[in-house]
């Protein structure tokens, strides 16, 4: 007896071997095949959009949540290297694989908003893989659009407004910082790796419960700007975990990602107040 396979899931199954394929070949000819095989792939599973402001128009994909009122709501802010305008790339192989696993645990709202080309999460033009100083650079029209996405969905889904999480990596992981620093009544828990802050600022995000990683041999941004900000958290009694990966370096997010504890962490926080701010 021959085991009949259609072609379609046949494409479904090679999809996150091809993901990678084109991750590390960047090979521009195949990108139209690509693109129309990952939209084949989401089909169903995601809903886009897109919203503009400030002459800034950001594209978004978001996976439903599981159940119809009450689940979390998770924002995923990717690297420089995923910005773009196709709202896929930001879906690569490591964030595939992360929300595969925790949609199977925690059935939350999965928000991928993705940066313009020409844009960034955080504006600091004078040192952008260094510590900022929150007061002197302009909110950034891409954290606000994304904020506005993140309200707007949670009132459309009926999540809980008690665990609203936001993650981040590389640029990600300082529009992470710069996020929940300029709405701290907003997020019950962040995640943010290999990525700057305002330590002088920090005393507007002690509520939130935060876990910090920085890579021992990251050549793209110095470990001890995080440890600068992680000293400052724990002098307001904080809820913040540190983790410095020895090493390794810049692009530690892959291994981050396939840690269980680090999701059990993540999606046992809550806020004390259930609304938003």
């Amino acid at each position: 007896m021959h085991m009949q396979i259609k072609a379609s899931n046949l494409l479904l199954l090679a999809f996150p071997a091809i993901l990678v394929f084109v991750f590390f070949t960047r090979n521009t000819l195949l990108k139209p095949f690509i693109n129309r095989i990952s939209n084949r792939f989401l089909n169903g599973r995601t809903i886009t959009g897109e919203s503009s402001g400030n002459n800034v128009t950001l594209k978004y994909r978001y996976f439903k949540p599981g159940s119809k009122s009450g689940s979390p709501l998770l924002v995923i802010l990717h690297g420089a290297g995923e910005r773009g305008s196709d709202n896929i790339k930001q879906l690569d192989y490591n964030t595939i694989r992360f929300i595969h696993e925790i949609r199977r645990k925690y059935s939350p709202l999965i928000l991928l908003p993705q940066c313009p080309s020409d844009n960034v999460w955080t504006i600091n033009p004078k040192r952008p893989f260094n510590n900022f100083y929150l007061d002197s650079i302009p909110v950034s029209p891409t954290l606000e659009i994304v904020r506005d996405i993140i309200l707007k969905l949670a009132k459309e889904h009926l999540v809980d407004t008690g665990r609203i999480y936001i993650l981040g990596y590389s640029m990600g992981g300082t529009g992470t910082w710069e996020m929940i620093l300029r709405n701290p009544g907003l997020f019950a828990a962040a995640i943010a790796i290999c990525a700057a802050s305002d330590p002088s600022k920090v005393s507007l995000v002690k509520n939130i419960h935060i876990w910090a990683f920085s890579a021992e041999n990251d050549l793209i941004y110095n470990y001890r700007e995080t440890e600068e900000t992680v000293k400052k958290l724990k002098e307001y009694n904080s809820d913040i975990k540190y983790t410095l990966i020895l090493n390794q370096g810049h692009n530690i997010w892959g291994l981050i990602f396939k840690d269980p504890e680090v999701t059990e962490w993540l999606f046992s926080k809550r806020k004390n107040e259930k609304s938003l701010k």
